[in-house]
């Protein structure tokens, strides 16, 4: 009775799990429709997205059609790659690469989170690691094959350990690093910018006749108009203001590349000396215990 089968003869659904809501609004219907939702009552989605890399032998049949594998990297916008580097004791050095971007639809779609495999297969799907309040950090999203992290025996969730503690921490930090240097692509108001490219931004969407955040503009250097395009010295001027805006973006978006990786350098000094005082340590409580072990049998000796 927990099970449809009737609703789609294709799939498999959980029996009213599939709430959707009637509504005109195209923000909602693009919510509503989005893998990250349907995976939750749809075996059929849930499947598609079960392993991160596919073996062309391999296929997954369900109710007598192929499930066709969903890579949720083609529908990222903006793609970055981000590498971290876990901390584990005893092992050595491991590196993560995260690819992260914004969800096609954006910001309509309202989808968030990370997709954590591990060893290959999901265990947590969109894993929501930041807060979008003020729209902060809506619509990013991140793939990313943590198998340095033990799961649970139903591989539903990770244990939660330090390590697990750490992913987390990181990946929201990645989050909002990605939406400061981003997030006016889709229209918003990124006050971190420069006021003159923000200006900017806002005039294009205004010439648009579009609100912000339903319009993604992305500058580029063909959205600015050639010598041969611009009669005019007022046109000219505007060519040149908008290569000014383009280097103060670039300039702006290295800085603030250069304080993370200051701020991880510091905390990774930081790191090193507290292991060195601990090493030492470690070292004077092994010296001092050996010396114990020492007057110990020399006064077992003397007893004799």
């Amino acid at each position: 009775m927990e099970l449809d089968f009737n609703s789609d003869k294709k799939d498999i659904l959980i029996t009213g799990a599939q709430k959707k809501v009637k509504t005109n609004k195209h923000e909602k219907l693009m919510t509503q429709d989005y893998i990250a939702n349907r995976l939750r009552y749809s075996l059929r989605a849930y499947a598609s997205i079960l392993y991160l890399r596919v073996p062309d032998s391999f296929r997954i049949i369900l109710r007598g059609q192929d499930v066709e594998p969903h890579n949720v990297v083609n529908d990222l916008l903006y793609r970055e790659c981000v590498l971290y580097k876990p901390q584990i004791a005893g092992l050595p050095e491991l590196s993560i690469v995260t690819t992260i971007g914004f969800v096609k639809g954006a910001p309509d779609t309202d989808v968030q989170g990370f997709n954590v495999y591990h060893k290959n297969r999901l265990i947590t799907p969109f894993w929501k690691v930041a807060s979008n309040s003020y729209g902060k950090g809506r619509g990013v999203v991140g793939i990313l094959d943590a198998s340095f992290i033990k799961p649970t025996h139903d591989k539903q969730d990770f244990e939660k350990s330090v390590l697990h503690q750490r992913l987390e921490n990181r990946l929201k930090e990645m989050t909002y690093e990605y939406w400061g240097l981003h997030c006016h692509r889709l229209g918003y108001d990124n006050k971190s910018l420069p006021k003159a490219s923000r200006a900017l931004y806002r005039a294009k969407q205004t010439g648009a006749g579009s609100s912000p955040a339903s319009v993604p503009h992305q500058l580029l250097t063909a959205d600015i108009p050639t010598s041969s395009c611009v009669q005019s010295s007022m046109g000219q001027k505007r060519n040149f203001d908008a290569l000014g805006v383009i280097s103060d973006i670039n300039n702006h978006q290295t800085k603030h590349r250069n304080v993370i990786q200051r701020k991880r350098f510091h905390e990774y000094k930081t790191l090193t000396l507290e292991n060195d005082k601990l090493r030492d340590e470690c070292l004077q409580y092994e010296e001092s215990e050996k010396q114990l072990v020492e007057k110990v049998l020399l006064s077992s000796v003397q007893v004799k």
